[in-house]
């Protein structure tokens, strides 16, 4: 089969499926040939072996049952790395990177900073931060045993396993010889347990519903690690969180006794993306 009978065959499959089948099926042949980019647009005549096209075939019906590009290929970039990734951790997405790159314009001229990642996840976070943060040490905490697994690998893939301490941790539980961070950073859980099941196919069925469950009205988490976070936190230590949609200002009155240059930052489509709190210095007075 030709790159040009492929390409035609994946759109029309997926259209149905896919707010962008032929991304989706440029990935599954960019996954599985030796093919650039660029012969999918230049040399759409190139054949693609037999059995390398009944395997993309395979994965096209895959995709048609609901499982996400992602997992099926098995990764994803993020902040220009590659990220292995499977249903025991959600897909990293680019709106996350607003997090991380507020983090960066903030401490790029520092260097030995102690970050604490809460909700590991796949690693994406705790793993950027690794790369562009010179000399930075990170603890890096997760409930799932599977997604730690997951982000120990990722972070040996690109580079930065030594540097990051992964703790299987319900939130803040077993860190208490780990002392105080200049950054706790996190995208815990939180969409409302009720919406769950109005979410796409691809994430109610497919992604992990530990990373996907904020609560009853899904702040929970957020309470839990602001009302800890101040105990862990370094004077002038910085808090930030990407959250959901329409989060901003909830979160933001949690921050107002203990933090103070709270930012509420917006995503690409001008939605609630990102908070971020600065730890007030609290003078104690002797009496």
């Amino acid at each position: 089969m030709k790159i040009k009978d492929l390409l035609e065959f994946g759109i029309k499959e997926l259209e149905s499926f896919s707010d962008n089948p032929r991304n989706e099926i440029e990935i599954l042949i960019l996954e599985y040939t030796n093919y650039k980019r660029i012969d999918l647009i230049v040399n759409v005549e190139k054949e693609i072996n037999g059995k390398i096209s009944d395997m993309i075939i395979q994965k096209i019906n895959i995709r048609k049952s609901g499982m996400p590009i992602q997992y099926i290929v098995g990764n994803q970039e993020f902040m220009g790395l590659k990220f292995k990734v499977n249903e025991n951790v959600l897909i990293p997405r680019q709106d996350t990177e607003i997090l991380i790159d507020k983090i960066l314009r903030m401490y790029s001229n520092k260097e030995n900073l102690r970050v604490l990642d809460i909700g590991a996840g796949s690693g994406a976070i705790s793993i950027s931060l690794a790369k562009y943060l010179k000399n930075s040490e990170i603890v890096s905490v997760d409930i799932s045993k599977k997604a730690l697994d997951v982000a120990k690998e990722n972070a040996l893939l690109n580079g930065v396993s030594d540097r990051i301490k992964f703790i299987k941790s319900d939130l803040f539980e077993n860190l208490t010889d780990e002392g105080k961070f200049d950054i706790i950073v996190s995208n815990p859980p939180y969409i409302k347990s009720e919406d769950i099941e109005k979410l796409q196919v691809e994430i109610k069925k497919h992604e992990p519903n530990l990373a996907l469950d904020g609560g009853i009205d899904g702040l929970g988490f957020y309470r839990k690690i602001s009302k800890e976070a101040i105990k862990h936190l370094v004077d002038k230590g910085l808090l930030a969180y990407e959250v959901g949609f329409d989060q901003g200002e909830d979160i933001k009155k949690m921050l107002l006794n203990d933090f103070c240059n709270i930012e509420i930052l917006k995503d690409f489509q001008n939605l609630d993306r990102v908070v971020i709190g600065i730890k007030i210095v609290k003078e104690v007075y002797n009496v």
